[in-house]
């Protein structure tokens, strides 16, 4: 089965986590978190708490 989540900070959307199978991928909404592109992440929640840092609001 293919899963895929909405990554928000606060309310606003800023890419979207697939899972993949080597883990899950983000695909970024916003420019700001292009660089997030080429990681690969154990957990959607590891994206989140990887794009908190780069915005900032960590």
């Amino acid at each position: 089965m293919f899963h895929v989540y909405l990554i928000k900070i606060d309310a606003d959307p800023v890419g979207v986590a697939a899972q993949a199978p080597e883990g899950y991928r983000f695909y970024a909404i916003s420019q700001d978190f292009r660089e997030l592109e080429q990681l690969v992440f154990s957990a959607p929640d590891d994206i989140r708490s990887a794009a908190l840092i780069l915005s900032g609001r960590a």
